[in-house]
């Protein structure tokens, strides 16, 4: 970290965080290694315990998840979490991990979708202007820095003892230097040593798999801000990422925001109101958030805004589940393209899985009963490149993210692949936290080792392995003729 960089507005990072409090009864942790999952929207951190990790709850919300949000008042003290989402002074932070790592020019594509001013700095980098940093501005790996020194206090205050190691989660598709940028994110918030683990893997051992067993796992992480999607080859205690992909602005915001244009253009406009002020479009986004978070459990739900129409009356509006999976309906056609490219990078054919299930709809046609449901066909840009090698179907797809949440979620993913989601009590918005600290655990040596390979690692071992097995027939051959 550049000395000085944020100035008074807070504390080095080489100072070391204040003593933790003693551990809340029932809680005697003694963690000194955390997981963390540093996310675009929101963030965790969990610890591992004697039979299995646990989420950290932060104060004073009480809530296991942290808003990744940072916020620079003019003066005073940076605000990190719910309170940074709130502040309406200063300069407010989000999406920073869309940057870490970044070149300038490489996030060309990705600083138009953010409402704050980024800047190209020495050797390309990516710079934050900041008026209350000493420096005028700052580095994604700061801001990233403060929201993990903001977890690990959390954890601290939980487990009553100092933390200074973690398992960090990233995406999969995340090259060296956005590792190395998360690394150094890591250490600038006062951690001594950090680890990676890749979030897919993480969620596998958050689920529990079978890593003895031969299975292919489709990993669907759909956040608040991104769509990652990732196939895993696991088997013989391997996990290998066969794939990963996805959409890097699509997320569960966009429903959302699909909710508050059809409130604009179907309610509000005809009634004469108008919604170019901010603090509308604010009011606007949480009821339309509340509306979407009440239909994963409810059919229809009652819209109460404080607007009056034309008459004066209070405006309501009732939205259904159907009418909501309607204004999705264009969100989910980007989510299928992102599934059938991760699919087809890693051999797998959702096309057949498709293909059967349209088979299934005709017989019943046939017979009277039920009524077709269109399959998807692979995309004409798909269809005309060769395939890689053919992997055996879809054994199991696992869900991370608060938006799989909405039951049009794991209902579309079935529908591309004839393969239901895992069903579990497990938390989408905690799995990867909870991965990463059973990696933890790993590495302090309380749980057992597994190895976790890219395409090009397994590649070569199975080479090895190939050339090996050779190497001894040959051998065996040999023998017999001396013989």
């Amino acid at each position: 970290m550049r000395p000085g960089s944020l100035g008074h507005v807070v504390k080095p990072c080489s100072e070391p965080r204040s003593s933790p409090a003693r551990p809340a009864k029932g809680q005697a942790t003694r963690a000194q290694i955390a997981g963390i999952d540093f996310g675009t929207s929101n963030s965790a951190i969990a610890v591992p315990g004697k039979k299995r990790p646990r989420i950290v709850e932060h104060q004073p919300s009480g809530r296991p998840t942290l808003p990744s949000v940072v916020n620079f008042p003019a003066d005073g003290v940076v605000l990190i979490g719910e309170e940074a989402q709130r502040s309406q002074q200063g300069l407010t932070l989000y999406s920073v991990k869309r940057l870490i790592g970044r070149t300038f020019r490489g996030a060309a594509d990705l600083i138009p979708s953010l409402g704050y001013e980024v800047t190209e700095g020495e050797g390309g980098n990516v710079v934050i202007p900041c008026p209350a940093a000493s420096e005028g501005n700052l580095l994604p790996e700061e801001i990233a820095s403060l929201i993990i020194s903001h977890l690990l206090q959390s954890a601290e205050e939980s487990c009553g003892s100092h933390i200074t190691k973690a398992v960090i989660s990233v995406p999969a598709y995340f090259d060296s230097r956005q590792k190395a940028a998360i690394i150094q994110a890591g250490t600038m918030a006062g951690l001594e040593t950090v680890r990676l683990v890749r979030e897919p893997v993480a969620a596998a051992m958050a689920y529990g798999l079978n890593l003895k067993q031969d299975q292919t796992v489709l990993v669907f992480d759909l956040g608040g801000g991104t769509l990652d999607v990732s196939l895993l080859e696991v088997g013989g205690g391997t996990i290998e990422v066969l794939s990963s992909g996805g959409d890097p602005f699509l997320g569960g915001d966009d429903w959302t925001g699909a909710i508050v244009q059809w409130l604009i253009k179907d309610h509000l406009r005809p009634a004469g109101i108008d919604t170019s002020s901010r603090s509308v479009q604010r009011n606007l986004r949480a009821v339309a958030e509340a509306a979407k978070i009440r239909l994963s459990d409810s059919e229809t739900v009652a819209l109460g805004m404080p607007f009056r129409d034309r008459s004066g009356a209070p405006l309501r509006v009732e939205l259904s589940r159907e009418k909501f999976d309607q204004l999705a309906a264009p969100l989910f056609s980007r989510a299928r393209d992102a599934l059938d490219r991760a699919a087809w990078q890693a051999g797998v054919d959702l096309q057949t899985a498709m293909d059967e299930r349209d088979e299934l709809a005709r017989r019943a046609r046939r017979s009277g009963g039920g009524r077709r449901n269109k399959g998807s066909s692979a995309s004409p840009e798909i269809a005309t490149e060769i395939r890689p090698k053919r992997r055996a179907p879809l054994s199991k797809i696992l869900l991370v993210g608060g938006a799989t949440r909405m039951p049009s979620v794991p209902r579309f993913l079935e529908n591309m692949t004839g393969t239901q989601p895992v069903a579990t009590n497990l938390d989408p918005d905690q799995a990867v936290a909870l991965g990463a600290a059973i990696q933890a655990g790993m590495l302090e040596g309380t749980l057992g080792d597994l190895m976790v390979m890219d395409p090009l690692q397994a590649g070569l071992l199975r080479a090895l392995a190939s050339r090996h097995t050779q190497n001894q027939q040959m051998l065996g051959s040999s023998d017999a003729k001396l013989q």
